[in-house]
């Protein structure tokens, strides 16, 4: 008899538990499902995933302040190409990397050469940023596990959080401002060069292009340091994009 009412207890408290994240998941999609309509709807945020995203500011390493202009083109959630000019000391500096799917590249106009396993799989978990940051697979694609996090402040303002896991990665959380329900902010933790940190994107100034509200201003920490301060960011959507961008030049 004990042990029928012990299996009875945990019964329960298996059906409690998963109505529970049922419950969370629904309020998390709930929330996705307001932020895609500020930003346009679900048809104007697919736009975003092929793309030529331009944009020019700063970059902080050792403690120098890097001007620097990129260009992004990407077919998410697995290919990428992306240029960058800086001035590091008054010297030109150029780069280039590219992505599809396991392969990567990475040198400059004279030349590139494959990335490591390791390296790639770092790439690819930056991949699903930018795929994530479009918000349309947090509703659409299956194997996701979308939950709710803690409230933060972005900016002064409150902001409502959402987690997203994919298989074995480390969940990626997504934040909405409270009023506008724009996204405001990514943060998720990242291994760069074998070493683990905490990464975090912050988006504001938030205007329309073509249909889609897209963030005009843009900045990326990296473990509290601000990495990358973005002021000006232009975007081209694409119905399709030529396969050339993605392979080796």
């Amino acid at each position: 008899m004990r042990r029928l009412a012990c299996a009875f207890a945990f019964l329960t408290a298996l059906a409690f538990c998963t109505s529970a994240r049922a419950d969370e998941a629904a309020d998390a999609r709930a929330l996705v499902e307001k932020a895609v309509q500020a930003h346009g709807g679900i048809t104007a945020l697919s736009k975003m995933q092929t793309m030529t995203r331009s944009a020019s500011g700063n970059m902080f390493m050792l403690g120098q302040q890097t001007a620097f202009r990129d260009e992004l083109v990407v077919a998410l959630p697995s290919k990428w190409r992306w240029n960058l000019d800086g001035n590091v000391g008054g010297r030109q500096v150029q780069m280039l990397l590219i992505v599809n799917g396991d392969n990567a590249w990475q040198g400059n106009a004279a030349g590139v050469m494959p990335l490591g396993k390791d390296r790639v799989s770092e790439i690819q978990d930056e991949s699903q940023v930018l795929w994530l940051a479009t918000l349309v697979p947090i509703l659409q694609e299956k194997g996701l596990r979308v939950g709710l996090t803690k409230d933060v402040v972005v900016d002064g303002r409150p902001a409502q959080g959402v987690s997203v896991t994919r298989g074995n990665k480390p969940e990626i959380k997504l934040y909405f401002d409270n009023q506008t329900h724009l996204l405001v902010k990514i943060a998720r933790r990242a291994v760069e060069a074998g070493v683990q940190i905490d990464k975090e994107y912050l988006y504001g100034d938030h205007q329309p292009v073509q249909g889609v509200v897209v963030p005009k201003r843009y900045s990326e920490w990296t473990s509290g340091r601000k990495f990358v301060d973005v002021n000006s960011l232009d975007y081209k959507f694409h119905s399709s994009i030529d396969e050339k961008y993605f392979t080796k030049p």
